[in-house]
Formats: structure tokens, C-alpha cells, sequence
């Protein structure tokens, strides 16, 4: 998937980096053995949501509520880091 890099995800894991613009890339790590999500990067700061605030957010995604505010939004880095 265009943005995406570092991507892995096992039985009991999930991380991946969104690379949007090559500038800062936040992640997210989710885990089996924690409530809790991480999002964030070194540069950004990190953000904490329990997994059902974080299912929450990912519902209202699915649904398109953030669609019209993102439709002009365009990915401009490659998943290898270049531009």
C-alpha cells in the first residue's frame, strides 16, 4: 500500500510506519499483550489510545467520516522513502 512502509504484522503483533511526506513518519504498534495503541514517532510525540478508543476511531474511518476533509490529500513519498 502506497505510504506504508516497515510494515509487519504477526499473530500477536501489528506496526507499521505512514510515510505521507518523508518529513515525519508516525507509526502505530499494537500488541495482543497491551490495551493500549501507540501512535507517534520520535518527532511528532506519541499518542496513547486504549484498543476500544482506537476501534472507535477506525470505525468512524471506515464509515468515510473524514473523507471529505481528506479528499484532496495526496501521498507524495514512495514506501522506500523517496520522494
Amino acid at each position: 500500500m502506497d505510504g506504508i512502509k516497515n510494515r509487519v504484522v504477526t499473530e500477536d503483533t501489528i506496526q507499521m510506519t505512514f510515510c505521507a511526506n518523508c518529513k515525519n513518519c508516525p507509526a502505530v504498534d499494537m500488541t495482543l499483550e497491551s490495551n493500549e495503541v501507540i501512535v507517534g514517532g520520535e518527532e511528532e510525540g506519541f499518542t496513547s489510545f486504549t484498543k476500544e478508543q482506537f476501534k472507535l476511531f477506525i470505525e468512524e474511518a471506515k464509515a468515510g467520516t473524514f473523507d471529505e476533509m481528506l479528499k484532496d490529500v495526496n501521498i507524495n513519498c514512495d514506501t522506500d522513502g523517496s520522494i
